[in-house]
């Protein structure tokens, strides 16, 4: 589409400020396919490429995260990388871990303040039975904070620690592509791939990306072609390492990993 429009363009006579009397137009899309076409047809594309950790770190703390959260920044940076979406998705989440973290513990000490409220109203006790009953107390409430501290780390352990399944909506997502993959042309009639898709989904998500010397139009291995087709790898043509394909984000490395080793596990021991 993007290509028609751009054709179908006519020079635009007095055109104000574009130089040429052309009219430009800057078209945004999700089909890497489409975009490789383009990029062959001689259009200039750009990508919308991830941010380096060094620039994440400085846009995500301490403006989201403090300082001292070093291991819960490095485990973030693992799971998500610098895709600006999920990296705001990371921030949104933290901020509503941290309401829920704060509600509760106002609800902890409303509890705390009735039952001492109801403790006042009971009958006077000796004072051997007073001192005995502030003993329990003592140990019940030692005990209560041994279990907190056991079991709650605080908003931001907590959300890493389920970090996955706090992206959800992303990762169904992304399962939709790779259903959709799997059940891909492409794939399915490829005659290579009888032994399974374990071995080159592992490859080609192992390594950083996929160098194509060549030009992407030029690529023939079905695989590549279907995971961009659906749109868990996406293409790049900017800096110096040239033409090459790459997972769309870390979320859809880890999954097609997940899947490959899935694959693999699957196997008869024949293969």
């Amino acid at each position: 589409l993007g290509t028609q429009i751009l054709g179908a363009a006519e020079p635009v006579e007095g055109a104000r400020g574009s130089g040429d009397g052309r009219l430009r137009l800057l078209l945004q899309c999700r089909d890497g396919v489409g975009a490789a076409r383009a990029q062959a047809a001689g259009r200039e594309v750009l990508t919308a490429d991830e941010w380096p950790e060094d620039g994440a770190r400085a846009i995500f703390i301490p403006r989201f995260l403090a300082a001292e959260h070093d291991k819960v920044w490095d485990a973030i940076w693992i799971a998500v990388g610098g895709h600006a979406a999920h990296l705001h998705r990371v921030a949104e989440l933290l901020a509503q871990e941290r309401q829920k973290f704060e509600a509760e513990q106002a609800e902890d000490q409303l509890e705390r303040k009735r039952i001492d409220a109801l403790r006042a109203k009971r009958p006077a006790m000796s004072t051997d039975t007073q001192e005995k009953q502030a003993v329990v107390q003592q140990e019940e409430a030692e005990d209560s904070m041994r279990a907190d501290l056991k079991e709650y780390l605080g908003p931001e352990e907590s959300l890493v620690r389920r970090l996955t399944e706090a992206l959800g909506d992303e990762v169904a997502q992304l399962e939709k592509r790779v259903a959709t993959f799997m059940q891909h042309p492409l794939v399915r009639s490829a005659s290579g791939l009888q032994a399974g898709l374990g071995a080159p989904l592992r490859l080609h998500c192992s390594a950083s990306h996929i160098a194509v010397p060549g030009g992407i139009g030029e690529l023939d291995d079905p695989v590549l072609i279907a995971l961009l087709d659906v749109g868990l790898f996406v293409p790049k043509w900017s800096g110096s390492l040239g033409p090459r394909l790459q997972p769309a984000n870390r979320l859809a490395r880890w999954l097609l990993l997940a899947v490959a080793d899935a694959q693999s596990a699957a196997l008869p021991w024949s293969h």
